[in-house]
């Protein structure tokens, strides 16, 4: 059975489902899924109440509250497997990119979850001897200096950041360097190592996830099997994730 709190649009509805089962219900994870939902006439109501859906081409929308999703301009969040990325915010009403870090643009109903992530996403690409990249906010993913980050596959060590780095934009020409410095970016630059902690550099495309990880590396000699004191390197990566 199901029942609705309320037939007025535009209201918060609380959808109750009511069900009975003849055996113990058992399992981790085990949910209820509801779908399929469009509008319907409450006839004694003399109204309509429907769901109000994200369509895959609009550029803004409402949460709940944007202080529990805990996102800022040019952070990311994601809501079911789109990727977006927040252009502005007012109130709890965010103007957003989609279909960002390679996901597809898709309808989301009312309700939906979205998910804050910390990440950025590759500007252009990078090949597979490169050894530095523009990304779209290194804010975003929490990246800092001398610590690791993940590009799919492949992790680097950040040897150098460079906030808001000179990028062309339009109306701007190359200079001998290839990168054009008339024009204010909001782009940051990462000069990292590639292919460390026995992973291989290989080619990016434009807008793959980075993200940090919290991580160290052994210095020294190999640690063996009863060895209980050793030296890290590169500890600022991990400090994140100590207690």
């Amino acid at each position: 059975q199901i029942t609705q709190s309320t037939s007025q649009l535009k209201d918060t509805n609380s959808i109750i489902v009511s069900f009975a089962a003849n055996a113990d219900i058992q399992g981790t994870g085990s949910a209820i899924v509801i779908s399929g939902l469009t509008g319907t006439n409450t006839t004694n109501a003399g109204g309509t109440t429907r769901l109000n859906p994200v369509a895959a081409d609009e550029k803004s929308m409402t949460v709940e509250s944007i202080a529990k999703l805990g996102v800022d301009v040019s952070e990311y969040f994601q809501i079911d497997d789109e990727i977006m990325r927040t252009i502005s915010i007012s109130g709890d009403t965010i103007t957003m990119d989609r279909a960002q870090a390679r996901t597809s643009g898709t309808t989301h109903f009312e309700s939906a979850t979205a998910v804050r992530r910390n990440m950025t996403t590759l500007y252009n690409g990078l090949s597979a001897t490169g050894t530095s990249a523009r990304v779209w906010s290194v804010s975003a993913a929490g990246i800092a200096q001398m610590s690791f980050a993940s590009i799919e596959d492949e992790i680097v060590l950040i040897q150098k950041i460079s906030f808001n780095a000179a990028t062309c934009t339009s109306g701007c020409s190359l200079d001998a360097g290839h990168i054009c410095s008339c024009a204010e970016s909001t782009l940051d630059a990462l000069t990292f190592t590639r292919g460390v902690a026995g992973t291989v550099a290989v080619a990016h495309a434009n807008q793959v996830p980075v993200t940090k990880i919290n991580m160290g590396t052994i210095f020294g000699l190999p640690l063996t099997k009863t060895q209980t004191i050793f030296d890290i390197q590169y500890f600022v990566g991990i400090m994140s994730g100590v207690n």
